[in-house]
């Protein structure tokens, strides 16, 4: 199987937790197990102005022998693929469009907890706490499905209180903790105060930002702050501001906030919210903002939660705040390499070489993959394609001489055959001179004739007479 991007390689580890993610077609096949059978899906009430048409007919037949398995799975056959397109343009479009629209028909709550209560223990605590939420609602709700429970305006407004109250809470922790923190930098000269002020500013934004975890805000903080530490000459000032920068509060993403972001959305999207936390995502090496390309070059794989712990900390940071990183990105690379090898990812043939160089600069020279067996096979592979060239140019050569002979050959029949050409050119110029002297003397002949026989019924008068 080839594959187009190294997300849908099945089995491929996370550069950062070194934990297994989930391969995009993985991902997609984990959220259709939760989808409601043909049969069932067939019989929503958004179907009814659509039984007589041709497509809903063939999906229907096609329900009878698969009740249980969802639509957007029996079309991914490819005999089904054909006799849909065979439908004809308005009978495939009807049944596109209700294939499209089964997509985000899920079963009921309490089944699709027991899928999601497989891959809890491998989800971020916040998320964790989230599939608690929704087994209560599992139970409180067993008909509805969670698009339903997360619409409704109850719980929307149960959750929008506690978001409320729990931002209130945070603005007012980090209202006194900033106010701490200034008041234990009073010391400074005015200009370090200054500098102190805008650091605050920053670091505020961090603090209140929910996309970034707990502790990658942490790392940032503190990387923010460090320069500025080291150059406060008194070390019991320094130590005195650095307690109250770790007593900061962070605002942290909740499980009410999540469910807010839940309203109105549908119920697959829904499920790829939670299971995108355990499935391989394209990390940007240097970020976009930072002026970061798209190119192979310029991406690992991480899991959703690691990407996120990421932000924008630059990988240096990234290594001397985890040790194992630089490891785990090597055992990447390696199942990378390997799909490679066996020509599944016919695009990536330069991603070692690319992504080698892209880690080299980006941290001074320090993160250091081995790619020495890839380049090896490509070298034999190189080789093998060279001795395939000088065999194919010899080939070429043999065939070439051949062809020439060939040319050569015919470039003399051509010179025989252009003399013959003049020759009968010569000759057919001599037959029609021939002709026309021929033509004169048959006239000369005919016009003797014509004057004898005149003679001849002339002298046939006279003796007429003279008898």
């Amino acid at each position: 199987k080839k594959f187009k991007d190294i997300r849908e390689i099945p089995g491929l580890t996370c550069a950062k937790c070194k934990r297994k993610m989930l391969s995009l077609s993985e991902r997609d096949e984990f959220v259709n197990k939760m989808l409601i059978g043909s049969k069932k899906s067939l019989e929503s009430r958004e179907f009814e102005n659509m039984h007589n048409s041709l497509g809903f007919k063939f999906l229907r037949n096609l329900s009878k022998k698969h009740p249980r398995t969802p639509l957007v799975v029996i079309a991914e056959d490819v005999q089904i693929k054909k006799k849909i397109r065979n439908l004809g343009r308005v009978g495939q479009k009807d049944a596109e469009e209700i294939i499209s629209m089964t997509k985000d028909m899920t079963v009921n709550a309490p089944k699709v907890m027991k899928k999601l209560n497989t891959i809890k223990s491998e989800l971020s605590p916040e998320y964790q706490n989230l599939l608690e939420i929704m087994e209560v609602y599992s139970i409180k709700y067993p008909k509805k499905t969670f698009s339903e429970i997360f619409s409704s305006t109850n719980v929307w407004n149960y959750h929008n209180r506690i978001r409320l109250f729990n931002r209130e809470r945070f603005n007012v922790l980090s209202t006194n903790a900033f106010k701490k923190l200034e008041d234990s930098a009073k010391n400074l000269t005015p200009d370090e105060q200054k500098k102190f002020a805008k650091l605050n500013e920053d670091a505020l934004r961090i603090s209140s930002y929910m996309g970034y975890p707990v502790s990658t805000k942490k790392i940032m903080l503190e990387e923010l702050y460090k320069r500025f530490l080291h150059r406060i000459e008194d070390p019991k000032l320094a130590a005195k501001i650095k307690k109250q920068i770790d007593n900061l509060p962070l605002n942290n993403l909740s499980a009410d906030n999540i469910i807010i972001g839940f309203h109105n959305k549908n119920d697959r999207e829904i499920l790829m919210e939670i299971v995108n936390e355990i499935s391989s995502t394209y990390e940007h090496i240097v970020p976009d903002s930072k002026g970061g390309g798209r190119g192979h070059y310029n991406g690992i794989c991480l899991c959703k939660r690691c990407n996120q712990e990421r932000a924008t900390i630059p990988y240096k940071i990234m290594m001397e705040r985890f040790p194992d990183f630089a490891k785990n990105i090597q055992l990447q690379i390696n199942k990378v390499m390997a799909f490679i090898k066996h020509g599944c990812l016919p695009s990536y043939t330069n991603y070692p070489q690319d992504v080698k160089k892209t880690l080299l600069d980006v941290t001074e020279q320090k993160l250091r993959i081995n790619i020495k067996k890839y380049l090896k096979y490509k070298t034999k592979e190189a080789e093998q394609n060279l001795l395939k060239a000088k065999a194919e140019v010899t080939r070429n050569q043999q065939a070439l001489e051949q062809t020439n002979a060939a040319i050569s050959e015919n470039n003399k029949r051509i010179d025989d055959l252009l003399k013959e050409i003049e020759y009968l050119k010569g000759k057919k110029e001599y037959l029609k001179n021939k002709r026309a002297e021929r033509r004169k003397q048959v006239k000369a002949a005919s016009d003797n004739l014509q004057c004898a026989k005149s003679n001849l019924a002339e002298m046939s008068s006279i003796l007429e007479k003279d008898k």
